[in-house]
C-alpha cells in the first residue's frame, strides 16, 4: 500500500486559516493592550497635574521650586545642603522661589512630591549617580509605556510662552539628561491622548505636541494636526502638558 504524499488542499486551507487566526488574535490582543497604555497616560497626566497644584496648596510654592523644602526634608534625604539646586550645586534641595522651575528644579520637584506624600513611589531628586539617562522609577515618574517618564520644567511650546509643563517622552543622554529628547508615542497616538485630554490638535490647547522645529508627528505648518502618517515614535516630538498650578 502507497503511503500519502501529502497534505491535500483541504488540509492545508484548515491548516493556515488556523494560523490566520492564531496572527489575528495576537495582533488583536497587542492592539488591545496598547489602547490601554494610552488610556493610562491619559490618567497619569491628570493625576501628575493634580497632585503639583495640590502640591502647591499645601505649600504655597511649586515642588522643586520651593525655597524652604530643606526645612521639612533635611533629615529624609532631600539633597545635602539648603541651597538652590542648580548645575553648580545640584545636591542642593531648594529651588529658588521664582515659579520658573529650571530642569534641575524639574527632576527635584519629583522627589519633593514623594516627600509630601503626593505621589507614589521614590526619587533621588538628582542624578549624581551619574546614569546615562534620566530612569523612570529612580530619577522621574514612570509612564505605562515602558521606557518612558514624566519630566517637569518652565518652557514652551506653540501659542504657551513659557510655562510650567509635564512631559512625557524619553530624556536625553550625558549633558542633556535633564531634557526629554525622543517620544515614546506615534502621532496617530498623540492625536488619540490630546482628543482625549483636549482639543485633539497639536499646538493649541493644555496638551501640545513638542515645538515647531520638531520632525516627525508634530506640528502641521497648515492646521496644526498631527501628521498621522509618522506611526513610529520620532525624536525631539514631545507630548507636554500645561500645568494648571503657576
Amino acid at each position: 500500500m502507497q503511503g500519502r504524499a501529502g497534505f491535500t488542499l483541504l488540509e492545508l486551507s484548515i491548516v493556515l486559516t488556523i494560523i490566520a487566526l492564531i496572527v489575528g488574535g495576537i495582533m488583536y490582543g497587542q492592539e488591545l493592550y496598547r489602547q490601554s497604555e494610552l488610556r493610562s497616560v491619559v490618567t497619569e497626566f491628570i493625576e501628575l497635574d493634580t497632585a503639583i497644584t495640590n502640591f502647591k496648596t499645601k505649600y504655597s510654592a511649586l515642588p522643586g521650586d520651593m525655597r524652604d523644602a530643606w526645612d521639612y526634608w533635611q533629615t529624609m534625604g532631600c539633597g545635602a545642603n539648603a541651597n538652590p539646586v542648580t548645575t553648580a550645586n545640584p545636591t542642593g534641595c531648594n529651588g529658588d522661589g521664582n515659579s520658573e522651575l529650571s530642569e534641575m528644579e524639574g527632576v527635584r520637584a519629583w522627589q519633593h512630591m514623594t516627600l509630601a506624600q503626593l505621589i507614589p513611589g521614590s526619587y533621588r531628586g538628582d542624578f549624581q549617580d551619574n546614569p546615562t539617562t534620566l530612569i523612570p522609577g529612580t530619577h522621574i515618574p514612570p509612564s505605562t509605556i515602558e521606557g518612558g517618564g514624566y519630566m517637569y520644567y518652565h518652557r514652551f511650546v506653540y501659542d504657551v510662552r513659557r510655562k510650567n509643563l509635564i512631559g512625557l517622552g524619553i530624556s536625553g543622554t550625558t549633558t542633556n539628561r535633564s531634557n526629554l529628547q525622543t517620544s515614546v508615542v506615534s502621532g496617530p497616538e498623540a492625536k488619540d491622548i490630546d482628543s482625549k485630554i483636549d482639543d485633539g490638535v497639536a499646538n493649541t490647547g493644555r496638551m501640545q505636541a513638542g515645538f515647531a522645529s520638531c520632525t516627525g508627528f508634530a506640528f502641521n505648518t497648515t492646521g496644526g494636526d498631527y501628521l498621522m502618517s509618522a506611526t513610529t515614535p520620532s525624536n525631539a516630538c514631545i507630548l507636554w502638558y500645561v500645568g494648571t498650578a503657576e
